[in-house]
């Protein structure tokens, strides 16, 4: 166990004393932990921490942040979900497919109840994540609504890993984590935005109003004009010009965490994810 906390640039030799003298052979931890670890390596070239993999869980993983963390570390980063619960645990297979364990719990995908989630999303349909444990003999929990999502393949497809566990197409998260604009509709990958737009070394997006996103962003160039600008127009792609959205440069510190020190991409304020349209 190390401690995430205190990841700086000035630690960053401790940090490689520490892997160099116990030799782990993987890595595991929050997406935003491990990328931050990405980032202060980054600086120190030769520094001869490598994995033979990086486990990630806890939050979304975006794209950008997994290839840093495998291009620093040499090595595959492996996404997955579950929660303390414990009912239903999801994992990545060494070709990048989400598999469901069907042997730790067991995992039903229902429809959501709020209708502007039902049907189909760019990803694919929409499913909340409800679990019965199988491993929890002191507290069994049937049938156990996790308010978490994922976009499932309308036929599903098997894996040529010849895993036998099924597969689904996504992972998307906690339902405070779908953005509804005034037009009611769901939004469950705003995060793409950020992953298109350059030089982005940390981000965030908030709802903080039915008709408001406030967008907390870092770049790693000192020209942030244009990214700016590109940012903007990738999340009017998905939002459309209803919404009034605001830039603000900040540090990594100033971003938004839950509990457990868990960064979260997306955030919306709006009662649970969802408000009528004068809240």
């Amino acid at each position: 166990m190390v401690n995430s906390l205190l990841i700086s640039f000035g630690n960053v030799d401790e940090y490689k004393r520490i892997f160099r003298r116990l030799k782990p052979k993987f890595l595991k931890g929050l997406p935003s932990n491990l990328y931050a670890f990405a980032c202060i390596f980054e600086k120190k070239p030769g520094h001869g921490v490598h994995f033979m993999a990086v486990f990630s869980q806890g939050e979304n993983l975006l794209r950008h942040q997994r290839e840093k963390i495998e291009r620093v570390f040499s090595t595959k980063v492996f996404d997955s979900y579950g929660h303390m619960e414990r009912t239903v645990a999801i994992s990545q297979c060494p070709l990048g497919n989400y598999h469901v364990h069907g042997d730790y719990g067991i995992a039903e995908f229902v429809r959501p109840e709020r209708a502007c989630l039902e049907g189909a999303t760019a990803e694919g349909s929409l499913r909340e994540v409800v679990g019965t444990s199988l491993y929890n003999f002191a507290m069994p929990l049937l049938r156990y609504r996790t308010g978490d999502y994922v976009c499932l393949d309308a036929i599903p497809k098997p894996c040529s890993c010849n895993r036998g566990f099924p597969v689904i197409r996504s992972i998307i998260g906690r339902d405070a984590d779908v953005i509804v604009p005034p037009d009611g509709r769901a939004i469950t990958a705003l995060y793409v935005a950020l992953d298109r737009t350059p030089h982005i070394r940390f981000g965030q997006i908030v709802q903080e109003r039915r008709d408001q996103l406030l967008v907390k962003v870092a770049y790693n160039v000192e020209d942030t004009n244009l990214c700016d600008s590109r940012l903007l127009k990738n999340i009017r792609d998905f939002v459309g010009d209803a919404m009034q959205i605001t830039i603000l440069h900040v540090e990594p510190d100033m971003l938004e965490r839950e509990k457990a020190a868990k960064q979260k991409v997306i955030i919306s304020k709006c009662s649970n994810g969802f408000s009528d349209e004068n809240s």
